[in-house]
């Protein structure tokens, strides 16, 4: 008990305040999902009536993992926003647990505490990701925090004398989290170089011990890519042509893949300058200003962007050989180069960075107390203050009800209905999947990779005869379907609930294929999609 109390009670505290802050999102502006969001949330009430999904819907490239963690705490505390939004706090703890853990083994104790202060209290629009329950993105940096600390411990001396069981357990972590979000290709590049660098003994048995337990952690993706041949591979190959998986298999057999490839080639190469001036920015904006509230901070936002930054190149610049002490800067130099060669220019994509820009700051902060102990104070002070005024900024943004919209439907006996993609998935989830929605009121924005996804929405509500449709409630919106329904000698009621628009009682059935409306009047915006 004395030990924890003088070892582990910091670290612990740190952890405590980090999911307060946390929960004060939660318990405000996050109070409410977004269609995202809501596909997982729904995927783990199907898990709790018996389903066993092994993707997130029409994502055949991530594991379900959420949908699972999400059905246990609806199983224990009910099914509601908060539960499921609460399913990524044992991922925060694991992230910051084993990152500060790392941290410490690498440059000491003051570090690995300096370390979880900054990850308790981040920048927010990583903070709305580590507690985002849309999948991929909390399990990436969790997984990712465990494989990096089993990494660099792995490869301690004396790991000649056990290299086939370290090797096992690396690999099926690997697996598995391969197999959970393909977000986590950085980490591995990074831990499994620290891994088989650290020794020349036994390496080529290492390296094949790794990737047959790999194969064996990512089972269910294997499998899958059997029974379906590559469609895994497909899905992500087909996402630089913007096209769907059908058609890249198309022309794939009637291109073949060596014309494929330099289509592929040749389209990426004209995209180059752009991605690479998305990924730049977008390295920037992961720690100022992509998120709506940080925009009052203007030029501050960005020179706390350049504190989080220049560690980060500075650590990056002063490497000179391969060694088990430079994990963080592979996981950099790697993440960079998974997002400018995947062609994956958002800042959320982007979010592997975020350990390695933590610790690095952390590790110059202690270092600079040594000589200027107020500077390396009130830089940290200073960092602190804008993140956290960045979350409480959040904390006043407020998002659409689905509730209200739910609960006006229910009292109204609408039980099946159209909308957009972003309306239809929140909908449901609020009400239980009392009531249903087919989200295909907004034809002209369903993604060509999208095409046929969760038919079984639509196929329930296409044989109903009473159905209603819901629209955003702006002017424009109102007169297009208005008059989309005037030409067709349509009578209807409507009603608003902003921000939305219902209509219903309609004189005949309608589908939305006769309504062909502008994806406008489907949209609803959401200040905390990225």
């Amino acid at each position: 008990m004395k030990n924890f109390a003088g070892r582990g009670l910091p670290l612990f505290l740190i952890i405590l305040a980090a999911l307060a802050l946390r929960m004060v999102l939660l318990l405000t502006c996050l109070d409410t999902v977004n269609a995202d969001q809501a596909v997982t949330g729904l995927m783990g009430m199907h898990v709790l009536k018996g389903s066993f999904p092994n993707f997130i819907w029409e994502y055949n490239y991530a594991g379900a993992l959420i949908a699972y963690l999400a059905a246990i705490n609806f199983k224990l505390f009910g099914v509601s926003i908060l539960s499921f939004k609460l399913s990524t706090f044992p991922l925060l703890v694991i992230n910051i647990f084993f990152t500060c853990k790392l941290a410490a083994r690498l440059y000491g104790r003051a570090s690995g505490l300096t370390t979880g202060l900054l990850l308790a209290v981040s920048p927010v629009f990583v903070t709305l990701f580590e507690i985002d329950p849309r999948g991929s993105y909390p399990e990436t940096l969790a997984l990712g925090a465990v494989l990096l600390y089993l990494a660099y411990i792995f490869s301690e001396e004396g790991c000649e004398t056990d290299w086939k069981g370290r090797s096992a357990v690396l690999g099926l972590l690997s697996g598995f989290a391969f197999w959970v979000s393909p977000l986590i290709i950085p980490y591995l590049a990074a831990s499994w170089l620290v891994f088989l660098g650290a020794s020349r003994a036994s390496r080529t048995g290492r390296l094949l011990l790794l990737a047959g337990f790999c194969v064996l952690g990512c089972a269910p993706l294997v499998i899958y890519n059997i029974r379906h041949p590559f469609a895994t591979f497909l899905s992500l190959g087909s996402r630089p042509f913007d096209a769907s998986r059908v058609d890249l298999m198309e022309g794939l057999i009637s291109a073949g893949p060596w014309k494929m490839s330099l289509k592929y080639i040749s389209h990426y190469l004209r995209g180059f300058p752009s991605a690479a001036v998305n990924v730049f920015t977008g390295i920037f904006s992961i720690f100022s200003l992509a998120n709506p509230p940080a925009e009052r901070f203007g030029a501050l936002g960005y020179a706390v962007g350049a504190v989080y930054l220049a560690p980060l190149c500075y650590f990056t610049a002063k490497t000179r050989k391969l060694n088990r002490s430079e994990i963080l800067v592979y996981l950099a130099g790697s993440s960079v180069l998974f997002a400018l060669f995947g062609s994956l220019g958002y800042p959320r994509y982007l979010l592997p960075l975020w350990p390695a820009a933590a610790v690095l700051l952390a590790v110059s902060l202690v270092r600079m107390r040594e000589t200027s102990r107020a500077l390396a104070v009130s830089i940290l002070l200073s960092v602190l203050s804008v993140n956290l005024g960045g979350t409480f900024l959040c904390a006043g943004i407020k998002s659409p009800s689905y509730e209200k919209l739910a609960a006006y439907l229910s009292a109204n006996d609408l039980r099946w209905g159209y909308a957009g993609y972003w309306t239809a998935y929140p909908l449901m989830f609020v009400s239980g999947e009392k009531i249903i929605v087919s989200p295909t009121l907004d034809l002209r924005t369903v993604h060509p990779r999208s095409k046929g996804a969760y038919p079984f929405y639509t196929d329930a509500v296409d044989v109903r005869e009473k159905v209603f449709y819901i629209t955003n409630d702006d002017g424009a919106s109102v007169a297009v379907f208005e008059e989309k329904a005037a030409k067709l000698k349509l009578g209807f009621k409507k009603a608003p609930v902003p921000p939305f628009m219902v209509y219903y009682s309609f004189s005949r059935r309608i589908y939305p294929a006769d309504l062909d409306l502008p994806a406008s009047a489907a949209v609803i915006g959401d200040p905390f999609f990225y």
